[in-house]
Parts: structure tokens; sequence; C-alpha cells
């Protein structure tokens, strides 16, 4: 068929031909060699530093958060690992239809909230997509028969690789090969044995001295402890004393404040008894005022009829009168004072009689003179006794206002006493927090001198 059509159209055919031929020549010139194609490869890398840990550290701390929150992205298709020391590094496989650019975004949002948890020590995840752009377009190898393989080493680190990288267009210039120099260093274990037991001796010295000045400290610090309890049971006790103390005077202040009560109503009562008895007395002295002329009046009435007697041998009794004396008579006949109802009767006795009436009359009269004489000693004795009364209600309002003012007293000593008690208790506290401070400093000092012991004794250890 094709045979046939270009038979018959044999100009098409030409001119096809002249195309193709004009095409193959511009692409020959114009298109270029490329060895290592771009190519879109469904890998990527997590690489993370851990500087400092081991192995196992870097699996426990990052490669296997690193693996959880690799393990949900989408289209993963498998996950591998690597821990070694200071790096972890995780390879992740995706589908060949997973678009690489959006999965990368989806991987560092859930690298950056596990960054987040992650302490200062641990750097940043770095995510690396693999292409062939990372493989090694040149690998050359270096001799030199006039170095040796250290020398060559160090030339190849500090020249040759610098100087390559320096060029334009490498982005990284890697060795491999290299030898490390060292040294072996043989001990002697009889000297280094000597020399520990030299070091271990030097130690237990400067240890066994720090040792007792921890002990020191410790026995004065229980010491302190053992002063602060016996200080708080002796304020405790100094307290409960002066309380009690304080009751008692406050308790004597109360009974003293009720006895002068009760000294105050003796005082009043004396006073008002002294009172009855002096309008008593009063009463008394008008009566004997008036009883004493009238007994003189009745005596020398007897005595003057009584001289009658003697001379005549009759009685002549004069009438009395003066009526206020008749009434006083009146009055001392019934009230018993005169022996008879009235002078009547005096002229019906004999002389006898009349004389024993008359020595009657006398005492009486000279029993109501006593009388009157003792009365008006007590009438005078009572401003004395008035004045006592008011004297001892002066004494004892001053010792009222004196149990008043130690009332005051007590009460200001008994705030006092709380102010002291106050203080006393926070100078306690304090010191109490002063001892525990200490106490944890001095644990703190032994726990780190012990730390230091076994620091020290397994530095010392040369072998």
């Amino acid at each position: 068929m094709l045979a046939r059509f270009s038979v018959k159209k044999p100009y098409t055919v030409i001119v096809g031909v002249i195309l193709i031929l004009i095409l193959g020549y511009v692409s020959m010139g114009e298109m270029t060699t490329d060895l290592l194609p771009s190519m879109n490869l469904p890998y990527a890398v997590v690489y993370t530093s851990y500087a400092g840990a081991s192995p196992e550290e870097v699996e426990q701390a990052v490669t296997a958060p690193v693996e959880s929150a690799m393990a949900t992205i989408s289209n993963i298709k498998s996950l591998t690992s690597t821990s070694r020391e200071n790096v972890s590094m995780v390879i992740l496989e995706f589908e060949d239809t997973a678009n690489m650019d959006s999965i990368l975004v989806e991987m560092r949002e859930s690298l950056d909230q596990l960054d987040a948890y992650w302490g200062d020590e641990i750097g940043k995840p770095v995510i690396m997509r693999i292409n062939p752009d990372m493989i090694p377009v040149m690998i050359a190898a270096v001799s030199a028969e006039d170095l040796t393989p250290g020398e060559l080493t160090v030339l190849v680190e500090n020249r040759i690789a610098v100087d390559l990288e320096s060029i334009e267009g490498v982005a990284q210039v890697s060795a491999s090969g290299e030898i490390t120099e060292s040294v072996e260093v043989i001990l002697r274990e009889d000297l280094i044995g000597e020399i520990n037991d030299r070091i271990v001796e030097a130690l237990d010295t400067q240890f066994a001295e720090a040792q007792e000045e921890l002990d020191a400290a410790r026995e004065e610090l229980e010491a302190n402890k053992q002063d602060l309890a016996d200080g708080r049971e002796e304020l405790t006790t100094q307290l409960a004393e002066a309380q009690v103390e304080l009751n008692d005077q406050k308790i004597a202040l109360a009974e003293g404040r009720m006895e002068i009560q009760v000294q105050k109503e003796n005082l009043n009562d004396q006073e008002a008894e002294l009172l009855s008895k002096k309008e008593e007395l009063l009463n008394q002295k008008q009566t004997l005022e008036t009883t004493i002329p009238i007994l003189e009046s009745l005596l020398s009435q007897i005595d003057s009829a009584l001289e009658i007697w003697q001379n005549s041998g009759t009685l002549v009794v004069d009438e009395v009168t003066d009526e206020e004396a008749a009434q006083t008579l009146a009055d001392l006949i019934e009230s018993g004072a005169v022996i008879s109802d009235s002078l009547d009767e005096y002229s019906s006795q004999t002389f006898e009689e009349l004389s024993e009436t008359r020595r009657g009359l006398a005492g009486s009269l000279e029993e109501a003179k006593n009388g009157l004489a003792m009365i008006e000693e007590g009438l005078k004795a009572i401003p004395q006794a008035q004045a006592a009364i008011a004297e001892g209600r002066s004494a004892l309002e001053t010792i009222e206002e004196q149990l008043n003012s130690g009332d005051i007293t007590l009460d200001d000593a008994m705030k006092e006493l709380q102010v002291q008690s106050a203080e006393g208790q926070a100078q306690m506290l304090e010191a109490s927090a002063a001892l525990t401070a200490a106490e944890a400093a001095l644990a703190q000092q032994e726990s780190a001198f012990e730390s230091a012991k076994e620091q020290a004794y397994a530095g010392a250890d040369l072998t």
C-alpha cells in the first residue's frame, strides 16, 4: 500500500523525506546529551542530629517518634530507619503516583509539631528528596609515591577537597578511604596499681577530713534543733506560768473588789446605825434635860417637907404651880421615872417612907445626870465615828481605784504577754525555717560529697 502511494504521489513522498532530513539535521545540531535526566523519584529522607547521644538514645528519643509521625503520611509504601551515634535517618518510599510536593509539605507539618516537644539538644529535622542529582558525577582516585597514607589523607582533606569545592558548579566533595593516624599507648598494670593506691590513699585522707566536717556540721545542726525544741518548750512553759499568774492576780483583784463592796456596805450600815443612835441619844438627852430640873425641884420640896416634919411633925406639900413642870412631872409619872402617881401621896407617907423616897429620887437624879453626861460623851464621839467612817470610805475608794488601776495594768500585761507570745512564736518559726534550710543545704552538700567521692574514685582508677 505504501509503495502504491509512493508511485502515485512521488512529490508528496519526496517532500516528506526532505522534511525528515531537515528535522534530523536540526535535531543533531541543537540537542545535547543528558546522561542524568531529571527524574521524580518517590523517596524522601528525614535527617535529625542529636549531639552526644548513643545509638540507643537516638532510637528512643528521635527515630521512634519520627517513625510514628511519618507513618500517618498518605501514599507511603515503606519506611526504614537507621540510628547511629549523634544521627537519626529515616528513609520513606511512596507510591509512584504520589505528588511529592504535597507530601513534603505534609511531612514538614508533622515534623514541626514533633519538634515542639524536643529539647534544644536535638536538632531541627531536615527533609531531603532523593533524585539523580544527588549521585556523584565524577569519582577520582588520588595517589602519591613520596607521601605516606596519613600525609596523603591530610593533603586530600586540607588541599584537594577544598580546591574542588571552590570550582563553580560543584555542590559537594566527599572523600573515602582516608587513614587516620593514631598512637597506641600500652600501660604497665603494676605501676598503674601503685599510682591508684597512692591516689586512693590521698582521696581517703581528703574525704575523711571532709566527712569529719560534714559530721561536725550535722552534730551542730542536731544540737541547734534540740536547743530550738528546748527553747520552744521553755517559752511555752513561761507563757503558761505567766498566764496562770495573771489569772490568779485577776481573781485576787476580783476578790478584793468584792471585799471592798462588802466593807462599803458594812460602813453604810454602821453609818445608818450611828445616825439612829445619835437620834436616840438626842431624844434621851432632851428627856433628861427636862427631867433633871423637875427631880431637883421634887428633891427640894421633899427636903423642905422633911425639915417641916422634923420641926412640926406634919407634912405640907406645896402644889406645883408651873404648868410646864406639872406636865413634865405627869409624863415622868406615866413613864415610871417618878415613884408616886401624884405629890398628894407624899402627905400620907411616914417620915421614914418619905426619907426612902427622897433617897430614891436622889439616886434617880444622880443616874439621870450620869446618863446625861454619858449621852453628851456619846454625842461627842459620834462626829469622830462619822469621820472614821468617812475616812474608811475614802480609804476603800482609794483601794478600789488602785484595784481598778491594777486591773488595767493586768490587761496591759495580758496584751503584752500575747504580743510576746506571738513574737516568740514568730522567732521560733524563723529559727525552724532556718534550721530546715540548713538541713536541706547540708543534705545537698552530703549528696554532692558522695557524688564527688564516687567520681573521684572512678576517675582515680587508671586501670
